[in-house]
């Protein structure tokens, strides 16, 4: 049985401790490198989310020292562009904050866990802002019954609609069940399901959501003693499989691409990183890492954030000495590149630094929120809430950077112009704004289009003329900024 009170937040949002890793030094010879842009602090204790839009502009969310959460929206350059600590529920004490996701219009959706402070129940909360920080929208979920419910990951589709997953709480000394909620973007709820996947009698949760290529929801589920699952769900939430992960511990993070690959990771303690294809086979695992994930490029590199600490260290000290850690895996494994970042100035003894959240954005861009001065789980009256930005700059004129959103998943492939069900073939996940160009083999250009807010190209198998394709293959390839990526496409009658 798990007793549970206020100061167990700290399993979800409070101990960075469990991010801690080792960085070797690196060679000098990688194609890529990050540089440093730029830093900005809250006065939050730590940042628990960041997120990146199309534009580049960060959206970032903390604690306050009170409790209460604190969103902001930090531009491309640096710039503060809103904060705000209003989230919109009336009635609600508190506000735990996890995470925040862009909706691709220019809004924010912020998950977090209040309390009513009448009958003490818990709520999930879901949250939407405007691009000028204001609440257009806040929507509280205390369960089917009541019962009470944690938010605890958040994924947002390409319409702007939302799926929250968590666990109902009915009983504080214990675990409840897993639950997932579908939001479309007014805010309305669409239909909720619990679930229990471990057999274990105490109880499951789902920690992590995210949207897979074609409609399928990826969920990260825990057990009451801390076994974790992969599971896959079809776009209403009815189960496809089940998979007990082994042989690293907990798994505390997810991360899914634009290809269908899943990355998951654990704390140090456990060691493990682990890639999967879409099909479920394993790609590569580093058992030496832990910490939060993110997928960069159409080549599925992942990030890793984490604090670099001593590696003769045993287990997580009580609190960090050394700098907040970022490092950049290839689609394969290898370690392609890492860096440091240490907050000035440490007044706190031992007190170090450590990255709670990743995030890639267009360009080459890439956010990290943690915190400065950590002392053990983050609250030290000493620490910082961190917001830092990394440009990767490629170093040879003649490579191509790889960025976040160049490579599309075209569905459905192969397409028919006049049997498929929309009768349009879709490019989705490019980043807004990007130009996709579609060829014949020989390179005649046949029609063009640029990709919406949303990353969202449709082609309804016509020439700029109006002209309807033949049966065959085609090419498409997409430009944008230091965007350049290409690939191939099947028509069919």
């Amino acid at each position: 049985m798990k007793a549970f009170g206020r100061a167990d937040l700290v399993r979800h949002a409070l101990i960075p401790a469990a991010l801690l890793f080792a960085i070797p030094a690196m060679e000098a010879h990688a194609a890529c490198v990050p540089t440093f842009k730029w830093s900005r602090t809250l006065a939050a204790s730590m940042i628990n989310g960041v997120a990146v839009d199309g534009n580049g502009d960060v959206g970032a969310v903390g604690n306050l020292p009170s409790g209460h959460l604190c969103v902001a929206k930090v531009k491309s350059d640096g710039t503060v562009a809103w904060t705000t600590t209003d989230f919109g529920t009336p009635g609600v004490a508190d506000a735990y904050v996890f995470g925040i996701a862009p909706d691709g219009f220019g809004n924010w959706l912020v998950h977090s866990w209040g309390t009513d402070p009448g009958p003490g129940a818990n709520y999930g909360l879901l949250t939407k802002y405007d691009s000028a920080g204001t609440v257009v929208w806040s929507q509280a979920f205390a369960g089917p019954s009541g019962e009470g419910s944690f938010f605890w990951g958040m994924s947002v589709d390409a319409g702007g609609g939302s799926i929250v997953c968590g666990e109902l709480w009915p009983d504080p000394s214990d675990y409840g069940s897993a639950f997932l909620c579908r939001y479309d973007p007014a805010g309305n709820l669409l239909w909720s399901r619990t679930y229990s996947f471990s057999g274990v009698v105490s109880g499951d949760e789902f920690s992590r959501v995210a949207y897979a290529p074609m409609g399928e929801i990826v969920v990260l589920g825990v057990s009451s003693i801390w076994e974790p699952y992969l599971i896959r769900l079809d776009s209403v939430g009815e189960p496809l499989s089940v998979r007990k992960i082994t042989g690293c511990g907990s798994m505390d993070w997810m991360a899914v691409s634009r290809a269908g690959n899943i990355a998951l990771a654990g704390w140090l303690r456990d060691g493990c990183v682990n890639a999967y294809d879409s099909a479920g086979n394993v790609l590569w695992t580093d058992t030496t890492v832990g910490g939060p994930v993110a997928y960069y490029g159409p080549n599925d590199s992942l990030l890793l954030g984490g604090a670099i600490i001593d590696p003769a260290e045993s287990s997580p000290p009580a609190s960090y000495e050394g700098p907040l850690g970022l490092r950049k895996y290839t689609g394969t494994g290898s370690l392609e590149w890492s860096t440091s970042y240490t907050y000035p100035p440490r007044p706190q003894v031992n007190g170090g630094d450590a990255a709670w959240s990743v995030a890639a954005g267009p360009g080459g861009f890439i956010a990290v929120g943690g915190c400065g001065n950590c002392s053990s789980g983050g609250s030290g009256a000493s620490a910082v809430a961190l917001i830092l930005a990394f440009d990767e700059v490629c170093q040879q004129p003649d490579y191509p950077r790889i960025v976040p959103g160049c490579t599309p998943v075209v569905f459905p492939n192969p397409f028919s112009p006049t049997k498929s069900v929309e009768k349009i073939l879709k490019f989705l996940g490019l980043s807004p704004g990007c130009t996709l160009r579609i060829h014949t083999l020989s390179g005649t250009l046949l029609w063009k289009g640029t990709a919406s807010a949303s990353g969202l190209v449709a082609w309804d198998g016509r020439t700029l003329e109006g002209m309807r394709v033949q049966p065959g293959i085609y090419r498409w390839a997409v430009e944008g900024g230091y965007c350049r990526s290409n690939g191939r496409f099947l028509v069919i009658r």
